[in-house]
C-alpha cells in the first residue's frame, strides 16, 4: 500500500511527522479537525488537501486568500495541484513541510560508492605528491 511521509516543526514544538496512506489522504490547515493542523494565523483553516491519483500523491491547494508555496519557488493557485516526490517541500502559512528524500537502494549505495572511488584516489595522490 502506497504511504506518503511528511515532516514539519511548528514554533515551540518538536519535529513532527504525519504517514498518509492511499485510501485516505489527508487534508492540511488551521482548524482542529484537519488531519495536520498548522498552527499558524496564515493558514487558512483548510487549507490544503494531499490525496492519491494515478500512482502519485498529490497537493492541492484549498485556499483563496493564503498561498500554498512549493518547492520554496512556485505559488499554487486556487485549486491547483501538483505531484509530490520524495525531496519536495511546500509551505503552508509561515510552516514549512517536506517530503523526505527517498532511501537510496542497495544498487544505488554501490553505485555512488563506486562512482567516489576515483576522486577519493585522486585527492590522495594528489596529496603525496607534495
Amino acid at each position: 500500500m502506497p504511504h506518503l511521509t511528511i515532516e514539519w516543526q511548528a514554533e515551540g514544538t518538536g519535529e513532527q511527522t504525519a504517514t498518509i496512506d492511499d485510501s485516505r489522504g489527508a487534508l492540511i490547515g488551521r482548524a482542529l479537525e484537519n488531519d495536520i493542523v498548522i498552527p499558524c494565523p496564515y493558514a487558512s483553516r483548510h487549507h490544503a488537501v494531499i490525496y492519491y491519483v494515478d500512482d502519485a500523491f498529490q497537493l492541492l491547494n484549498l485556499s483563496e486568500t493564503n498561498p500554498t508555496i512549493y518547492n520554496d519557488r512556485r505559488e499554487l493557485a486556487p485549486e491547483e495541484s501538483t505531484a509530490l516526490r520524495p525531496g519536495d517541500t511546500f509551505t503552508i502559512g509561515r510552516i514549512r513541510l517536506r517530503i523526505p528524500p527517498a532511501p537510496l537502494q542497495p544498487d544505488q549505495e554501490r553505485t555512488m560508492l563506486l562512482q567516489s572511488l576515483p576522486l577519493v584516489s585522486r585527492l590522495g595522490a594528489s596529496k603525496r605528491r607534495r
